[in-house]
C-alpha cells in the first residue's frame, strides 16, 4: 500500500497541464481525453508493475503485444520511474468496463474497477504504442467507458467451417476493438458444427455435405436427391474439448461466447441426421447450398407435434449449456416455414389440443417451451425478431434484423418489456460487398436514433454485426468482409454519440491498419476502379483508372500474372494497340493488397453485315417449359410455343412459372461502330451476335438490387453498318420473370432494343 501511495504521488507530481480535444490513435475513440506537454518514452528498460493475479493476467497481454508489435522484451517487476502500473481498484467507483489511464513523462498508470476494464485500458495502450521500437506516448489522461453493454460480433460457421485457430484469431480481432460478445452460429441447414455426445449422428452425418463451393448458393429442390458419391465431402465440427478451449480463450479476453442452436427452422442438418424429429422424415441429405423451396420458403422445421422433438432438443441444450458459461443461449427462431406444419397431422393435433389459433401461435408455443426449459437451467433465451410472432415472454432478448423494419420491431419489443440488441441488416450485415455498404454508411448508424421515445432507450442494450457464411468459404474472406468494418462497429458501441467524428475516425483507422498488418489480417483495401471487365476497340484503347485514393498505389500486369509490389506502377493513362489482359490491384502504405481487378481490352475488326431479303419487323421466339440451370441449356429442349414479337421481354410461358425463351432474328445498326448491349433479367440471360457471346448475364439472379436499382450486365462488339444475326436466351426459375435488353452506340443513346429488330 505504501508503494502504491508513492507511485500515485509521483504520477500526480509529473502530470502535464491538460489540453482537450487532441487526436489520439485509439479505436474505439475514448469518452474523454486530456493531453498535455511532453511524452513518455517506452523502451526495453520499462517495467510493468502488476501485483494481483488478475493484474498479472492482463500484464501478460501487454508484454506479449509489445514483443509482437514492437519487438520489445519488457519485464514485470516493481519500479517508480519508467513504469507501467496496472491496478484494479474495486473501490474506485468506476463502471465495470471503465478504465482510467494517466500518461506522464515517468510512465503510465492504468486503473480500473474490474479485470475487464483493465484489459480494455491495455488495448488502448497497445494502440498508442503502435508498431516499431521507437515508442513515444503523449502525456495524457484518458477516462473511458463503453456506451453500450452489449458489443457483439456474429460468426456463421454452419455454411463454412473455419477451424479452431481461425476462431481464436477472430476472438483476438474482437478483443483489440473492445467488443465483448461472440455470437457463434453453430447450426443451420448446411451443417451442424458442435459435438453432442448423446446424438453422434449430428456430426457424423450433419456436419458433412457435398463440396459444391463453385456453384450458386441457392439452387433448387434437387438438393433433396441422394448424395452424389462421386463428389468429395466438405465440412467439419468442433469437439467438446475444442469448444472448452475456445470458450476459455475468449474468457481470457473478457469475451462471452453466445452459442446459437437454430430452431424450429434452419435445422435441416439435424433432421437429416435424426429424421424422427421431423414431420415426415423426407430429409435425405445436408444441402450444399440454400434451399428456397416451392414458395420461396426456407427449410422444413422440427416437428412441433412430437414430444420426442422437445426431448431431443432438451438433451442437446443440456450439453450446450454444460460447455458455455454464458448466461444466454441463442435459439435463432427466424424464417421458419409453416407449410409443413399445416400438412402435419401431429402439428395440427397440437394446435387443437393447446387451443392455438394457427401455425404462428404453434411457433410461439414451441419457442416458449424452449424458453421455459432454458430458464429452468438458469439461462436467458435470445432470438431473432421472428420469435415475437404469436407472442413471447418478456424475459427473452430480441434481435431485430430485417433492415428498415428493425427499428419498429425494436420499439414493439421494448414496449412489451424485452431487452433489445440491434442487428439491422441494412447497416450491420458485413457479408455484403463493400461498394453497397461502405464504411461511412456503417459508421453513421446509431442504435438509438433521434425521435425514439426516451422511455425505451434503456431497453436497447447494445448492437451486433453479422458475418454470414454463404460467400465467405475461407477465413481470409471473413477478414476481408469484416475489417475495418469491425472498427466502425466498435466505435458505435463504445464511443459517446457526441464524440464521434468521421474524418477523425478515418485517420485513426489508417493508423490501426499497421497493427492489422502485423496480425496478418486480410483487411479491405479498395480495388482500382474505372475499367470495365471488357473493352472493345478497333484501333487503340486508353487504359485509365479513376482517381487513386490518397495513400494507395495501383500496380498492374499485362502478362496474366498477379500484380505484386514489384509490378508496373500506374501513374497516368496509357494506350494499347493490341488485345491485352490487364490485371491491377491497389496497395496501401503497409503493402496490403486489394482484390485484383481483371479487364480485357479486345481489339476487333468491324463484323460484316449480312443480307436479309424480305426482312420483317420483330423477332421469332421459342418458349420452353421446365427447369433450366443455364440459358444455353434451353437449346436442348423442345419448344412448347412459338411466335413473333416486337419486344424482347419475359413472355408468358403457358402459365408455367419455370421455363425459358429463345429470341432469334437480326438487329440493324445505323453505322460502323462499337455497340454495347445490356441485359437485366430474373433469372439468367445471354446475348449473341452470330456465334459471338456479347453479354453474359447467366445464372440465378435478380434484375434489381435491394435499393430497387436495375442490375445490368454489359457487353460490346464492333459492327459494320447493316443487319447482324441476333440471339437472346433467357430462363426463369420460380417467380419474378423479368427481361430487358438495351442497346447504345453511334447515334443511339441507351434505349430498349426494339424497332431495329427483324426476322
Amino acid at each position: 500500500m505504501k508503494n502504491l501511495f508513492v507511485l500515485s504521488v509521483v504520477f500526480l507530481m509529473v502530470a502535464c497541464g491538460p489540453r482537450k480535444d487532441v487526436q489520439i490513435n485509439v479505436i474505439p475513440k475514448p469518452a474523454k481525453v486530456e493531453t498535455g506537454k511532453g511524452s513518455f518514452l517506452l523502451n526495453e528498460k520499462t517495467v510493468i508493475v502488476a501485483k494481483t493475479d488478475d493484474e498479472k493476467k492482463v500484464s501478460h497481454f501487454l508484454t506479449n503485444a509489445l514483443k509482437k508489435f514492437n519487438g520489445l522484451q519488457v519485464t514485470e517487476g516493481d519500479a517508480v520511474n519508467n513504469a507501467i502500473v496496472l491496478s484494479i481498484d474495486g473501490n474506485s467507483g468506476m463502471a465495470a468496463e471503465a478504465y482510467r489511464m494517466v500518461v506522464s513523462k515517468n510512465g503510465v498508470r492504468l486503473t480500473a474497477s474490474s479485470p475487464a476494464g483493465l484489459f480494455y485500458g491495455v488495448q488502448s495502450l497497445i494502440q498508442l504504442c503502435g508498431t516499431g521500437k521507437d515508442i513515444s506516448i503523449p502525456c495524457m489522461t484518458i477516462e473511458d467507458k463503453p456506451r453500450f453493454a452489449w458489443r457483439g460480433m456474429h460468426l456463421d460457421e454452419a455454411r463454412h467451417f473455419q477451424g479452431k485457430e481461425f476462431v481464436k484469431k477472430f476472438i483476438d480481432m474482437l478483443a483489440m476493438h473492445k467488443l465483448n460478445v461472440l455470437h457463434w452460429h453453430l447450426t443451420d441447414d448446411q451443417g451442424w458444427r458442435i459435438e453432442i455426445k448423446r446424438y453422434p449422428k449430428l456430426t457424423s452425418i450433419g456436419a458433412w455435405r457435398e463440396d459444391r463451393r463453385g456453384e450458386p448458393w441457392s439452387i433448387d429442390d434437387d438438393q433433396r436427391l441422394p448424395y452424389d458419391t462421386s463428389k468429395p465431402f466438405y465440412g467439419g465440427f468442433y469437439t467438446q474439448d475444442d469448444i472448452r478451449e475456445i470458450v476459455a480463450y475468449a474468457a481470457e479476453r473478457y469475451i462471452t461466447i453466445v452459442p446459437e442452436i437454430e430452431m424450429p427452422g434452419h435445422s435441416r442438418a439435424a433432421l437429416v441426421a435424426y429424421p424422427e424429429v421431423s414431420c415426415f422424415g423426407k430429409e435425405k441429405k445436408v444441402p450444399p447450398g440454400g434451399y428456397v423451396g416451392e414458395h420461396w420458403d426456407f427449410s422444413d422445421p422440427y416437428c412441433a407435434g412430437k414430444e420426442e422433438t422437445f426431448v431431443f432438443l432438451q438433451h442437446v441444450l443440456d450439453e450446450v449449456i454444460s460447455l458455455f458459461p454464458s448466461p444466454y443461449i441463442h435459439i435463432g427462431g427466424d424464417e421458419c416455414t409453416k407449410r409443413v406444419w399445416k400438412k402435419c397431422p401431429l402439428c395440427q393435433a397440437r394446435i387443437k389440443k393447446e387451443k392455438l389459433k394457427d401455425e404462428f401461435e404453434l411457433q410461439s408455443y414451441f419457442i416458449r417451451r424452449i424458453e421455459k426449459y432454458l430458464a429452468s437451467k438458469g439461462k436467458r433465451m435470445i432470438g431473432w425478431q421472428e420469435i415475437m410472432e404469436g407472442g413471447m415472454d418478456p424475459s427473452a432478448l430480441i434481435m431485430p434484423w430485417r433492415g428498415d423494419d428493425a427499428l419498429p420491431v425494436a420499439l414493439e419489443a421494448a414496449q412489451k418489456g424485452h431487452q433489445v440488441i440491434m442487428v439491422p441488416s441494412s447497416y450491420l450485415y458485413f457479408n455484403g460487398d463493400w461498394e453497397s455498404m461502405e464504411l461511412s454508411h456503417i459508421y453513421h448508424y446509431d442504435p438509438i436514433p433521434e425521435g425514439l421515445d426516451s422511455n425505451y432507450h434503456a431497453a436497447i442494450i447494445g448492437l451486433e454485426a453479422c458475418i454470414w457464411g454463404e460467400n465467405t468459404p475461407s477465413f481470409r474472406e471473413v477478414e476481408y468482409q469484416t475489417m475495418p468494418r469491425m472498427a466502425a462497429l466498435a466505435e458505435i458501441g463504445w464511443t459517446p454519440k457526441e464524440k464521434k467524428d468521421w474524418k477523425d475516425f478515418v485517420a485513426r483507422v489508417e493508423k490501426i491498419k499497421a497493427l492489422y498488418k502485423q496480425m496478418d489480417i486480410n483487411y479491405y483495401v479498395p480495388s482500382p476502379r474505372g475499367l470495365p471487365e471488357k473493352t472493345v476497340f478497333t484501333a487503340t484503347a486508353t487504359v485509365a483508372f479513376d482517381t487513386v485514393p490518397e495513400g494507395l498505389l495501383i500496380r498492374y500486369t499485362t502478362d496474366s500474372s498477379e500484380p505484386s509490389v514489384k509490378s508496373s506502377l500506374y501513374e497516368k493513362p496509357f494506350e494499347i494497340s493490341s488485345t491485352t489482359l490487364i490485371k491491377a490491384a491497389a496497395f496501401d502504405r503497409y503493402g496490403q493488397k486489394s482484390k485484383t481487378v481483371v479487364a480485357l481490352f479486345e481489339k476487333q475488326s468491324f463484323r460484316k453485315a449480312v443480307s436479309v431479303p424480305h426482312a420483317e419487323k420483330g423477332l421469332r421466339y421459342f418458349i420452353y417449359a421446365g427447369r433450366f440451370r443455364g440459358a444455353d441449356l434451353i437449346d436442348k429442349a423442345i419448344p412448347c410455343q412459338t411466335g413473333v414479337t416486337d419486344t424482347l421481354g419475359a413472355l408468358v410461358k403457358n402459365g408455367d412459372k419455370d421455363g425459358g425463351i429463345r429470341f432469334e432474328g437480326y438487329v440493324e445498326v445505323p453505322a460502323d461502330g462499337i455497340y454495347t448491349f445490356s441485359l437485366a433479367s430474373n433469372d439468367g440471360s445471354k446475348l449473341y451476335i452470330g456465334d459471338y457471346l456479347v453479354t453474359d448475364n447467366d445464372g440465378y439472379r435478380s434484375a434489381f438490387s435491394r435499393r430497387g436499382e436495375m442490375i445490368l450486365s454489359h457487353g460490346s462488339i464492333a459492327l459494320a453498318k447493316g443487319m447482324h444475326p441476333l440471339v437472346v436466351k433467357y430462363f426463369d426459375w420460380g417467380s419474378g420473370e423479368y427481361l430487358k435488353v438495351f442497346i447504345e452506340g453511334p447515334g443511339i443513346s441507351r434505349r430498349e432494343l426494339k424497332d431495329i429488330i427483324f426476322h
